[in-house]
């Protein structure tokens, strides 16, 4: 996930009450939006997508009840906890029928506003965990069956191309539609590829004590002709902590997470930029997590997509498949009980953050994984 700062809308005519909420949520490091009545309140839903709406029942011109509904039309992800100075029971039963995630009485103490907050964003996310585990199970059960049905038409189409090729020649323009044809091909096989590395389960026997820093070399390296080919001068710098402990892994597993992070921050950068990586390891932490952090400065990531990233068939590149986050995701937290997260920010840049433990992962690999 992002790592990013939780937004949320207050919606209350009453401006003590506003900037009451307003400072105890900023004091938890929230970030807060505020509106003074309905029709505002759903205009800024619109344009900021707010995770959770703090929203009083008694509005001007629009009705805290009627707002609800709104929201419920078009945001069924948003959470939203209504405000009344009124306690009666049948409120609260139709407002929690109209889809509210919570209702509290005004005045609000502090303890009561934050634990309310709290609960209702830990639901959110759990709900959103449920749904994404439910989706990666049907997609990893289908994609072998897809990546079958795909290839052996493929292989079918490569070989009658062949055929065509030869005897083609000298014709520009079938040799020009031959290409097309094959770079297609080319990608419909990448396509099914990372469908299989998405489903295929992680192979043990493939682990093996590696050095970490060697494989981001490798890495580096093997992308150095293509820093070379670019108009773009992308500046590589690597800042790799010496006698780090050796870490179990499958070495091309992680190259290949390597690899598609280098990728994308290579496609990030528009002009000139900067691309740094680093490792780190600290013994006396208790985690006993080894980092490796990799920071461009290209574009960002849109505010908007950046709880999509790793949505299975999420992409905002033309060509792209949606599935490089969600491979590397799957490598990094299930295959090596690892952490991968991501802070970026729009026109400033983007820094994708592995975390991988240092003892033996195939002896916990029957354990539940750590949370990405």
């Amino acid at each position: 996930m992002v790592d990013e700062r939780r937004k949320i809308l207050i919606v209350d005519d009453e401006k003590d009450v506003v900037d009451t909420i307003n400072d105890i949520l900023i004091e938890e490091g929230y970030e807060t939006l505020l509106s003074c009545d309905g029709k505002d309140a759903l205009r800024q839903i619109n344009e900021n997508s707010p995770e959770l709406v703090l929203l009083d029942c008694y509005l001007p011109e629009m009705m805290g009840i009627d707002v609800l509904k709104e929201i419920r039309k078009n945001n069924e992800d948003i959470a939203v906890i209504m405000m009344t100075g009124r306690g009666e029971e049948q409120l609260a039963v139709s407002l929690m029928k109209a889809g509210a995630s919570d209702y509290l009485k005004k005045p609000l103490g502090k303890f009561t506003l934050l634990s309310a907050v709290k609960d209702v964003l830990r639901r959110k996310d759990i709900n959103r965990e449920i749904i994404q585990s439910e989706r990666l199970l049907l997609l990893g059960e289908l994609f072998p069956f897809v990546a079958h049905e795909i290839r052996n038409p493929l292989h079918a189409i490569g070989g009658a191309l062949t055929i065509i090729q030869k005897r083609a020649r000298n014709e520009p323009l079938i040799e020009q539609s031959i290409k097309v044809i094959y770079e297609e091909v080319n990608r419909l096989n990448k396509f099914v590829k990372e469908c299989l590395d998405f489903s295929n389960p992680s192979d043990l026997s493939k682990f093996a004590s590696t050095d970490i820093n060697d494989i981001i070399t490798s890495s580096v390296d093997l992308m150095t002709p293509v820093f070379q080919d670019l108009s773009k001068k992308i500046n590589v710098s690597l800042s790799l902590q010496e006698d780090l402990p050796r870490v179990e892994t499958n070495f091309n597993e992680i190259k290949q997470v390597f690899l598609n992070i280098i990728k994308n921050s290579i496609e990030a950068i528009d002009c000139d930029g900067e691309l740094n990586i680093k490792t780190n390891y600290n013994p006396n932490h208790s985690s006993k997590l080894l980092t490796i952090e990799f920071s461009d400065n290209g574009k960002g990531i849109r505010e908007e997509n950046s709880k999509k990233i790793f949505d299975p068939f999420f992409t905002t590149k033309m060509g792209g498949t949606g599935l490089g986050l969600p491979v590397c995701r799957k490598i990094i937290c299930e295959n090596h009980r690892g952490m991968l997260s991501i802070k970026s920010q729009e026109g400033k840049g983007t820094t994708v953050i592995i975390r991988l433990p240092v003892d033996d992962v195939r002896k916990d690999h029957e354990k539940k994984d750590i949370s990405c």
